[in-house]
């Protein structure tokens, strides 16, 4: 009987409900998804960018304490351009950004 009964109240028990209808806030508010898109690259810009000047700055600190070492000059006038190149690249990935952003809206 047990084996009958308990089936049957999962069935009936949540068709019948006395709670008050609750309504959920939308916590991103009217959002379109090219503006988060828009705020994610920005933050990953930011990110990229101050992992680009700590690069720079560590390859210049290199550089002055080479000793006059050939290979850690090479080294490090390498990573200098390295950083300079990827900064090039957030300057047009900001340039990308915007172009979709004015596509999108």
């Amino acid at each position: 009987m047990k084996k009958i009964i308990l089936p049957a109240l999962l069935f009936v028990i949540p068709s019948v409900s006395f709670a008050a209808t609750i309504d959920f806030l939308n916590p991103l508010g009217n959002a379109s998804f090219g503006l988060i898109f828009s705020k994610l690259l920005v933050v990953a810009m930011w990110i990229g960018g101050i992992i680009l000047t700590i690069l720079i700055v560590w390859a210049s600190y290199t550089l002055m304490l080479s000793k006059g070492d050939p290979g850690e000059i090479k080294k490090a006038r390498a990573t200098i351009l390295y950083g300079i190149i990827g900064y090039v690249i957030l300057l047009f990935a900001e340039v990308i950004r915007r172009v979709i952003m004015s596509l999108l809206t």
